[in-house]
């Protein structure tokens, strides 16, 4: 026999995931009659089957599992963190066949998140624009921040001008959006710059800063902590808003410009108190931070998806004219 849920929070990421099973932990302690459901993307297609019937002025999107049949009707919140990507059938063997069914796949999983109206932590596409390096710095810059004199390129000619300008101190990014950190450019690294020609990088020269900071968004909720060292070890250490001058105001408009409800910015302070933009992540586990501040993030996030409110989101992602 079928047993009918009705999620009010739907999380998509997996089970096994720490971050997620520290906010469901929260979750059915507090909220223990509030409908949770967790979302395993690599389950569909082969264990799960999606329904979405449209008629004239109605929509209804079922979600099947086995016993189980989720009807979305009463969903206000989703929390989109770390999903897997759909698994297909080992049963099809054409890699041409098996490329079809991976886009009619990723077609209906996207038009659920398209047209279901609530509150996204974060929503996909949003956060697929926000982990671009390119976009993430110009972004930056508009919302006051300081950045790095920044090159992209694959001409090895204007890498080795660049170099040269600032006196061989540089450091390069990948362009890959997850777990891509900075990593110093070394002299064998420039010994054959013509291997740049088979895939650009981005380029930054070295900024001296006294200080880094981390800011964690969630919602209306700001957690600013500053790297010191303790004993042996560096960690991470909550610091005042209020005794970093207009740092909160940037991230707020920063926030405003990404249209995310929660992110991760790695910053630096320089010797002139400016705040150096460093990267931003929507993606980045909060536990280590959680552990080291004191500050329960996870509490913070799940009490965001239970009001099932927060920020009010435009409906058209805007381009750079319109927020410059």
């Amino acid at each position: 026999m079928e047993k009918v849920i009705l999620p009010e929070i739907l999380i998509v990421a997996s089970p096994e995931n720490q971050d997620v099973q520290s906010v469901l932990e929260y979750l059915k302690k507090k909220y223990p009659h509030k409908v949770v459901y967790v979302f395993d993307l690599s389950l569909f297609p082969t264990q799960i089957c999606y329904e979405i019937l449209i008629n004239q002025g109605t929509i209804a999107i079922t979600h099947y599992q086995n016993d189980i049949v989720l009807s979305l009707e009463k969903l206000h919140s989703i929390w989109w963190w770390q999903p897997q990507i759909p698994k297909l059938s080992s049963s099809i063997l054409d890699p041409e066949h098996a490329r079809f069914a991976y886009i009619q796949c990723c077609q209906l999983v996207e038009g659920l998140w398209y047209i279901l109206d609530c509150l996204w932590i974060n929503h996909p596409e949003r956060q697929e624009i926000a982990l671009n390096p390119i976009y993430q710095i110009v972004i930056a810059q508009k919302a006051g921040f300081i950045i790095p004199e920044t090159l992209v390129t694959s001409r090895p000619e204007t890498l080795i001008s660049f170099w040269e300008k600032h006196h061989h101190k540089m450091m390069y990014h990948q362009m890959i959006p997850i777990a891509a950190n900075q990593e110093d450019l070394k002299e064998e690294d420039m010994e054959e710059p013509e291997r740049l020609q088979l895939s650009p990088v981005l380029f930054q020269p070295h900024i001296h800063c006294k200080n880094f900071l981390t800011a964690v968004v969630v919602g209306d909720f700001l957690l600013l902590a500053q790297y010191c060292k303790n004993a042996e070890q560096f960690i991470w250490k909550q610091v005042a808003a209020e005794n970093l001058r207009d740092l909160p105001t940037k991230i707020k408009k920063l926030m405003a410009l990404l249209g995310l409800s929660y992110f991760q910015v790695q910053l630096g302070i320089d010797d002139k108190e400016n705040y150096i933009f460093f990267s931003l992540d929507p993606l980045g586990s909060f536990l280590d931070l959680e552990n080291q501040t004191g500050v329960h993030i996870s509490e913070v996030l799940a009490e965001l998806l239970v009001r099932g409110y927060g920020i009010k989101l435009p409906k058209i992602w805007p381009g750079l004219d319109v927020i410059a």
